[in-house]
C-alpha cells in the first residue's frame, strides 16, 4: 500500500501513525474491563507499532518510499482512557444497544473517538516527523 501512495503521488512524504495504547490503570474506570482485558489491549498498541515500523522499513528498502512510522504511545502515556487527563474516550454508552444491530464501519469512530489535545499530540508527532 505504501509503495502505491508512493506511485500515486512521488512528491509526498507519508507519515504512518500508529496507535496509543488505550487505556491507563488497567482500564478500570470502564464497568466490564478487567485486568486480563487491559494488558492485551494495551498490548495491541506495541503489536501494531511493530508491524507498521516493519511495513515502512519494507517500503523503504524494497521501493525507495519516502515514509516514516510516527509512534503516538509516548505522546499520549498517562492520557488514554482512564488517564488524567483523559484524551482518548472510552466507550460511547449512548445508544449502544443500536451497535448490535450496525455494520461494521459505524462501530470503530463510535466506540472510541478522541478529543481536541489530541489534535496537538498528533500535530506533535508529524511535525517530529517532519512534515
Amino acid at each position: 500500500m505504501l509503495d502505491t501512495i508512493q506511485t500515486r503521488a512521488p512528491k509526498a512524504k507519508i507519515v504512518l501513525m500508529g496507535y496509543p495504547k488505550l487505556l491507563e490503570n488497567n482500564g478500570q474506570c470502564i464497568i466490564g474491563i478487567g485486568t486480563e482485558e487491559a494488558p492485551w489491549l494495551n498490548g495491541l498498541a506495541d503489536i501494531l507499532a511493530t508491524e507498521m515500523q516493519g511495513a515502512v522499513s519494507d517500503a523503504k528498502s524494497k521501493y525507495g518510499t519516502n515514509a516514516v512510522f510516527s509512534d503516538p504511545r509516548d505522546e499520549f502515556d498517562g492520557k488514554a482512557i482512564c488517564g488524567d487527563p483523559e484524551t482518548v474516550h472510552g466507550i460511547v454508552l449512548t445508544g449502544h444497544l443500536k451497535a448490535d444491530n450496525r455494520d461494521a464501519e459505524w462501530l470503530p469512530g463510535r466506540l472510541i473517538c478522541s478529543t481536541v489535545p489530541p489534535r496537538r499530540a498528533v500535530a506533535s508527532l508529524l511535525k517530529n516527523a517532519g512534515v
